[in-house]
C-alpha cells in the first residue's frame, strides 16, 4: 500500500511572500555534434520557470492563509531522425542493390518480381508522407553513402516540442483554541505536453499530446485533549 502526504507551509502572524523567475535560452548554447553534421542550426530552447507565494493572518492568532503558484513554460525543438528513400521510385517497387563481385549497382522492381501491383491511390498517399530525396542530410543509417546512392538514407530535422504546466495551492488554518486546530488545503495541477516520443515524423509539432489535470483536497482537525495526551 502507498500513502500520499501533502506538506505545505502555513500562514503566520506576519505577512510574507516571494517571487522567482528562471530562464534558460538556446541563444547561449553551442550546437550539437549531430546537428552540425546534418547542417542544422542550434535546437531552439526557451525555458521559463516562475512563481511566487504569499501568506499571513486573516485574524491574528486565529485565522491564517497561505497561497502558492508555480509555472513551467518550455518551447523547444527536438532533433528527430528517420530513414527516407533517396530515390522516389523506391516507393513504386524499384530496388537497387550492390554487387560486390564487379562493383556494379543493379536494380529491379520487387513488386513486379512478386507479381504484385500497388494501388495508385495508396502509392500517392505513401509518397505524401515522406519528404523528398532532396531532404537527405545524413548517411548515418540506410544503405546509401554519399558516394554510392542506393535506396535509403537519413533525414534529420528539428521538431517543435511545447510543454506547459501550472500548479496552484491554497491553505487555510484556524486555531479555535490551544487544544483544537483546523486546516484545509487545496491544490490544482494542469499539464499539457507535446509527445515527441510518439509522433516523430511531423516537423511542425507532434499531433499527439497529453492534457491532464488533478485536484487534491486535504482537511485535518488536530485535537490535544491534555498537554500530555495524546503523545
Amino acid at each position: 500500500a502507498s500513502q500520499v502526504r501533502m506538506i505545505t507551509p502555513a500562514g503566520t502572524n506576519s505577512f510574507r511572500g516571494n517571487a522567482y523567475e528562471y530562464n534558460r535560452h538556446s541563444d547561449f548554447a553551442e550546437n550539437t555534434f549531430f546537428n552540425k553534421r546534418s547542417n542544422l542550426p542550434v535546437s531552439y530552447l526557451n525555458r521559463n520557470q516562475f512563481g511566487g507565494s504569499v501568506g499571513g493572518p486573516l485574524r491574528k492568532n486565529k485565522l491564517f492563509f497561505y497561497a502558492n503558484y508555480e509555472a513551467f513554460r518550455q518551447e523547444q525543438q527536438v532533433a528527430q531522425n528517420y530513414v527516407i528513400p533517396v530515390r522516389s521510385d523506391l516507393l513504386t517497387g524499384n530496388f537497387r542493390y550492390f554487387v560486390a563481385a564487379d562493383g556494379s549497382v543493379r536494380s529491379g522492381n520487387v513488386l513486379q518480381l512478386a507479381g504484385l501491383t500497388i494501388d495508385p491511390a495508396v502509392q500517392s498517399e505513401i509518397l505524401s508522407l515522406y519528404p523528398g530525396p532532396e531532404n537527405v542530410n545524413s548517411y548515418d543509417s540506410g544503405d546509401s553513402r554519399a558516394d554510392r546512392i542506393l535506396n535509403t538514407a537519413r533525414y534529420r530535422f528539428l521538431q517543435q516540442d511545447l510543454n506547459d504546466r501550472n500548479q496552484w495551492l491554497t491553505r487555510g488554518d484556524y486555531a479555535l483554541s490551544t487544544n483544537h486546530h483546523f486546516e484545509v488545503i487545496y491544490s490544482y495541477i494542469k499539464e499539457t505536453d507535446d509527445r515527441t516520443d510518439l509522433d516523430t515524423v511531423t516537423p511542425t509539432g507532434p499531433l499527439v499530446f497529453t492534457d491532464s489535470h488533478a485536484d487534491r483536497y486535504v482537511g485535518s482537525w488536530r485535537w490535544t485533549a491534555t498537554p500530555t495526551w495524546p503523545i
